[in-house]
C-alpha cells in the first residue's frame, strides 16, 4: 500500500508518521509484472527524471504565485 502525506515547507512529521516510515523500511519489497525491480538503465533514468521535475517545481514557485505553481503542476500530470 502506497501513502502519500504532503508537508507544508515549513511543517514536521508527526511521532505517527515518523514511526510509519520506520515500520515501512522494514517490510520486504515486492517486485511483480507490474512493477518490476529497476535495471541500472532504469533507475538512472528515473533518477534524472526526479531531478528534472524537482528543478522545474522550483523555477514554477520562483516565478509564480503558489497557488498557481501547484494547479500547474496537477494539471500537467
Amino acid at each position: 500500500m502506497i501513502r502519500t502525506v504532503i508537508l507544508d515547507e515549513n511543517q514536521k512529521p508527526t511521532e505517527k508518521q515518523i514511526d510509519q516510515i520506520k515500520e515501512a523500511t522494514k517490510k520486504e519489497v515486492i517486485f511483480d509484472e507490474d512493477s518490476p525491480e529497476l535495471t541500472p538503465t532504469m533507475e538512472k533514468a528515473f533518477r534524472l527524471a526526479a531531478k528534472d521535475r524537482k528543478f522545474q517545481r522550483r523555477e514554477l514557485n520562483e516565478n509564480k504565485r503558489p497557488d498557481q505553481a501547484i494547479r500547474k503542476q496537477w494539471l500537467e500530470v
